[in-house]
């Protein structure tokens, strides 16, 4: 009936001013807290500090509630902060995906940079040549760099890393691992009911 919460805010038929304004009341109290039972506390304790709000009776919230479909037109404006927040969210991941991707390539040209560097430094025959500090020193770190760097973009290209290595494996190595999950499941069994593997 209503597409969006303007609609389903703007007064009905026959929906006086105080029951449209004690609706916008509920409606922005929010998924978690939102009551009739609360509203009405609130009302109670406004007028108590001299406020004139739409009613103090609880009765009358819940007739207003029950005849212009409260909980309808409360769904069409929780429908839409969800989709918001799964918008925003997606936004989110699609620019930590991005600079994950951006640093990945960074460290995979800093890899490439220091092998790079090391074959010059081999074919000058500059003995006593050094790599200088701010670089990498060590094959080792080369390998780390190039790894962390290509599972940083994998994975915000949502990708997994363990595929490829799983995908590298020989028939009788892919057996073999499958052997061992499966040995090391069986254990985890025995220990769990206390029973001999």
């Amino acid at each position: 009936m209503w597409n969006t919460s303007d609609d389903a805010f703007a007064r009905q038929l026959g929906e006086s001013k105080s029951a449209n304004t004690a609706l916008l009341d509920y409606i922005l109290m929010g998924a978690g807290e939102r009551s009739l039972r609360k509203l009405c506390d609130q009302y109670r304790a406004s007028k108590a500090e001299g406020d004139d709000p739409p009613t103090v009776r609880l009765e009358t919230l819940e007739d207003w509630s029950r005849k212009y479909r409260w909980q309808d037109r409360v769904a069409v404006y929780d429908a839409e902060q969800r989709a918001k927040r799964i918008a925003e969210t997606r936004a989110d991941v699609d620019g930590m995906n991005t600079r994950h991707i951006r640093i990945g390539n960074a460290l995979l040209a800093r890899a490439l940079l220091w092998i790079n560097a090391t074959e010059e430094i081999k074919e000058g025959s500059q003995e006593g040549t050094k790599v200088p500090k701010h670089e990498l020193t060590k094959p080792s770190e080369v390998l780390a760099f190039i790894k962390l760097g290509a599972d940083m973009e994998r994975r915000a290209r949502g990708m997994p890393t363990a595929v490829l290595e799983l995908q590298s494996l020989t028939d009788d190595e892919l057996l073999a691992r499958h052997e061992q999950v499966l040995a090391a499941l069986r254990a985890d069994l025995a220990d769990e009911d206390g029973s001999e593997p």
